[in-house]
């Protein structure tokens, strides 16, 4: 994170080469690649950051933690993509946890201040504020409102987080299983889904 505030800097005062030299012996030393154009807020935390990936129009909230294998990407080669924003890459709130291998793409993707993006999740549309979501296509498991997230401590935000999001790896075979449980659901009653 260090480098990648020097490279921002360089960047910031047209020193592309610099900043990209820079960012590339970060990347090269740790295995986390991020774009010098990149905006960052503060208090921002990688856990086992191999792999990461954060892309030249990305836009990162403070608080924010991110696992290993994370990528903030686009969907589009295509500099200015999108006509209304110019920004190839997502935009990220504050206090988020997106945790290993999720992948978020896309200039018009905005995940919501105090959302938690479980493993393995595919993101390409917004994720509204203070939501728990997960799967390939990421699917929002449960919103909380304002006043219970403003009222849960560090502490308690995080073994909710525990509890609703459970195991990565048992969410990612939740979803895997999602439609045929769907299907046996609806067939059960079909009352319910008309």
């Amino acid at each position: 994170v260090l480098a990648y505030r020097l490279s921002h800097k360089l960047y910031e005062k047209n020193m592309h080469f610099a900043a990209r030299m820079v960012s590339q012996g970060a990347r090269f030393l740790t295995g986390i690649e991020i774009h010098p154009a990149a905006t960052i807020g503060r208090r921002f935390f990688i856990d086992h950051g191999t792999g990461v990936v954060i892309g030249e129009t990305a836009r990162i909230g403070n608080n924010v933690r991110l696992y290993q294998g994370v990528t903030l990407g686009a969907l589009s080669t295509r500099a200015g993509h999108n006509a209304y924003t110019g920004r190839r890459h997502p935009k990220v709130g504050n206090n988020v946890t997106i945790y290993a291998n999720a992948t978020i793409l896309g200039g018009n993707t905005y995940v919501g201040d105090g959302c938690v993006i479980g493993a393995g999740a595919v993101v390409t549309r917004d994720i509204p504020a203070n939501s728990f979501a997960a799967g390939n296509p990421c699917r929002v498991i449960r919103e909380i409102t304002e006043e219970e997230y403003n009222a849960m401590s560090d502490a308690e935000r995080a073994l909710y987080e525990i509890k609703v999001m459970g195991s990565p790896v048992k969410i990612q075979i939740a979803y895997a299983d999602a439609p045929r449980a769907d299907r046996r659901h609806r067939a059960r009653h079909p009352d319910r889904h008309e």
